[in-house]
């Protein structure tokens, strides 16, 4: 069982950049809507306080992100990582795209490489992160 943490520590935010890949998930009201899990990756997340991140929104897929965002502003951020210490962390929140022209857009841009197909910056005020740790026993079985 993981453990719930209401802010985004120093040492959490130094593993979550660390992280080369990432995923995005998000839903429509709509009972038979669908789940969309998005990877992300490259430059593209920042940590811009203990309760909210953002990261710089590239074209390439469809904007079901942006569209539930839009519609809700329900979202999850999970990181995983399955090297030494295995460990996952996911990020609950409420996201709100910016667009070009919007101070927001403009400070998460400016903390990363351009890119040509950036299209948006999404913003999450995150109210929970969980951290799920895997203990030394659960991975190697018991002793």
């Amino acid at each position: 069982m993981g453990t719930i943490y209401d802010r985004i520590d120093d040492a959490l935010a130094s593993w979550m950049l660390a992280q080369p890949l990432w995923f995005v998930t998000t839903a429509p009201l709509a009972v038979d809507g669908h789940v969309n899990v998005s990877p992300r990756g490259h430059d593209s997340f920042s940590i811009l306080s203990p309760d909210s991140v953002g990261w710089v929104d590239y074209t390439g897929s469809g904007v079901e992100t942006v569209a539930h965002l839009r519609e809700n502003g329900r979202i999850c951020l999970m990181f995983a990582a399955f090297d030494r210490r295995p460990r996952v962390v996911r990020l609950h929140g409420t996201a709100r795209v910016c667009l070009p022209g919007q101070v927001s857009y403009a400070d998460v841009v400016a903390r990363h490489p351009r890119h040509p197909s950036t299209r948006a910056v999404i913003i999450v005020d995150v109210r929970m992160n969980q951290r799920l740790l895997r203990s030394r026993r659960a991975r190697h079985g018991p002793s």
